[in-house]
């Protein structure tokens, strides 16, 4: 809950422009940028009781909680994008 309210106090977004998704992490109390294309996802694990899902990709895992969405709806259109 404390990152999330770190993102949402800087102003951290989530974007997908074409197949690159660009999201906001937390490091040393700043918010900074990182990415990753689509293409490159290996896999994505949801887990509905934690209201998350886990993207696998080649060097790392990322995963997307749904308090840093707006809404659910958004959260499932971000899920749909994902694949």
């Amino acid at each position: 809950m404390r990152k999330a309210k770190a993102l949402i106090a800087q102003g951290g977004t989530i974007k997908v422009e074409g197949n690159r998704v660009t999201y906001p992490s937390i490091e040393k109390g700043k918010v900074e940028y990182r990415s990753f294309l689509i293409s490159d996802i290996e896999y994505i694990k949801d887990d509905e009781d934690e209201n998350q899902c886990k993207v696998s990709l080649p060097d790392k895992y990322v995963i997307f909680e749904i308090k840093y969405f707006d809404s659910y709806d958004e959260f499932e259109e971000f899920r749909a994008i994902l694949g």
